[in-house]
């Protein structure tokens, strides 16, 4: 079975963000920010970009896999379920979805890492990401920047919030 990881930087420097990702054997980071943009150093698209290649890995934006504007202010408001609800309507876009089914083929040659500024997988739109992966047969593995140890791994369900779920019952 494939495995996908996900990572947020919240919290952590980017030497620890690094190191978690060379300590899971990481092949390729994909930044799933709409705007990979940060006022914390070292985790903008070009400075994010040429640490990774330093480290052997490779980046790749999908911003289409991004969590839109009015999605990312709900959730910055404590709106879990209007989050969700904009998430999962923005991840059935044509775009979403070709971005969706590059980011499996990606998964099905590398060992990836989608990544993402929450350090909570379940307050980030990554998480809905990956139940679309475990849909497609991917475990999923949490990882935690500023603790390489610490990972989450869920194999074996799908939560409530795949897409295609009620909305109501994604909170």
């Amino acid at each position: 079975m494939p495995v996908v990881y996900t990572i947020g930087y919240e919290g952590a420097t980017i030497e620890e963000f690094v190191i978690t990702l060379v300590a899971a054997r990481i092949e390729t980071l994909v930044d799933v920010r709409e705007l990979p943009l940060s006022r914390k150093k070292g985790f903008s698209k070009n400075a994010l970009a040429a640490v990774a290649n330093k480290v052997g890995l490779s980046y790749v934006h999908m911003p289409e896999l991004g969590n839109p504007r009015v999605g990312r202010d709900a959730a910055r408001s404590g709106k879990v379920r209007q989050f969700r609800q904009i998430y999962l309507s923005h991840f059935k876009t044509k775009q979403a979805q070709k971005a969706f089914e590059a980011l499996v083929s990606l998964g099905n040659k590398n060992t990836l890492c989608m990544m993402c500024f929450e350090r909570d997988p379940r307050t980030c739109h990554r998480d809905m990401i990956a139940d679309g992966m475990k849909a497609r047969g991917f475990a999923v593995t949490n990882l935690f920047a500023n603790d390489p140890s610490r990972h989450e791994r869920s194999i074996d369900k799908l939560p409530s919030c795949y897409p295609g779920e009620s909305p109501a019952a994604a909170e």
